[in-house]
């Protein structure tokens, strides 16, 4: 299964999650594969905190640029989970006939809810997104 992670810039929540997935998918010996995309990205490389949280977990989100949602990426996706509302919004707007996206809190808890931006916050906040993120992460594989 291919899943695509989105959010704002593809700098903190939407790279997390990327990450996390496919490290978890291949400590399970999965062979899901994640990528992730912004609906304003501009090429940047993480966040300096989200980077630091990552490391706390052993994973190294140095390497990444923040790549723009496309057509191909949505294609090339089994589903395509999001972080907040309006990245819902948009991508139904932009790809209405699409109907393989769904709210990450949503699709792994059946709750609504967004995954918090910490985007500009102390390392703490990342590492509480962080962690939201590993919880939905393991609940969406589970139930895979």
């Amino acid at each position: 299964m291919n899943v695509l992670f989105v959010c704002t810039g593809n700098t903190c929540r939407s790279p997390m999650a990327e990450y996390i997935f496919n490290d978890l998918s291949k400590r399970k010996g999965l062979s899901h594969r994640a990528k992730s995309s912004g609906i304003a990205a501009s090429g940047d490389y993480a966040s300096k905190n989200a980077i630091l949280s990552m490391a706390d977990i052993g994973i190294d989100l140095t390497r990444h640029i923040s790549t723009q949602v496309s057509k191909e990426k949505i294609d090339w996706a089994d589903i395509v989970l999001v972080m907040g509302r309006s990245h819902l919004d948009i991508l139904k707007h932009y790809f209405p006939d699409e109907d393989k996206i769904f709210l990450l809190k949503d699709f792994a808890e059946g709750k609504q809810g967004e995954i918090t931006d910490p985007y500009g916050s102390e390392k703490f906040i990342y590492d509480n997104t962080r962690d939201e993120i590993i919880n939905l992460i393991e609940k969406f594989i589970i139930n895979l």
